[in-house]
């Protein structure tokens, strides 16, 4: 673990930071390491605490996603590996637990929604193969589905308010839009994005 004082220079030695994440429900923020490792900070305590991550799979870590509900980190790691770290804060790394899907190859990407403790994670597949959204209960810790596309995921998100989610699938150098329905695990409609390599964010008008 480390320390780090109230001016919060990060202070992670592993280095190559590759994405950030805040929770405003708890004032917590977290930088992702791809060196294996997710530092927590504390806003208010001026604490921060470096935890491991992707140990299971020995795999570099791709993407988070926080749910400010529970408190609850999900990391998506290249070996298959999906964890889920909860209640951590400045002075402690939280409760670890680890979610594979037989089904699913190299998770890029993953998103939330609050309302239902679901995690939703793309799966990019690999050698040329299609890629697919892992579905996982964050009450029961079990995969609900595994969805199949058609390409290679490599961005999502998901609307609260719908309960939707959005999937961008890549095919060479076109893109779609893949919408599924949060609850049912179901696919509702493809969009034809046009040649777009740019990831997606949250869509509130969706």
């Amino acid at each position: 673990s480390t320390f780090n004082p109230p001016n919060f220079s990060t202070g992670d030695s592993n280095g190559d930071p590759i994405e950030v994440a805040t929770n405003p429900a708890t004032g917590m923020w977290y930088v992702l390491y791809g060196s294996q490792s997710l530092d927590i900070h504390d806003g208010a305590a001026g604490h921060s605490f470096n935890t491991a991550v992707c140990n299971s799979s020995s795999s570099s870590p791709t993407s988070m996603a926080v749910n400010t509900h529970t408190n609850t980190v999900w990391v998506t790691c290249t070996g298959n590996e999906v964890d889920a770290i909860s209640n951590g804060s400045g002075f402690y790394g939280g409760d670890e637990s680890t979610f594979q899907d037989p089904n699913a190859s190299v998770p890029v990407a993953v998103a939330v929604l609050e309302s239902l403790n679901r995690a939703y994670v793309a799966n990019g597949g690999t050698n040329g193969t299609d890629g697919s959204i892992s579905i996982f209960d964050g009450n029961s810790g079990q995969l609900i589905t595994n969805v199949s596309v058609n390409g290679s995921p490599v961005a999502i998100a998901t609307n609260e308010a719908t309960a939707k989610v959005y999937v961008q699938i890549q095919t060479g150098q076109a893109s779609q839009i893949l919408v599924l329905d949060g609850v049912a695990g179901k696919t509702l409609t493809t969009i034809n994005a046009g040649n777009i390599m740019a990831r997606i964010g949250a869509c509130a008008g969706c």
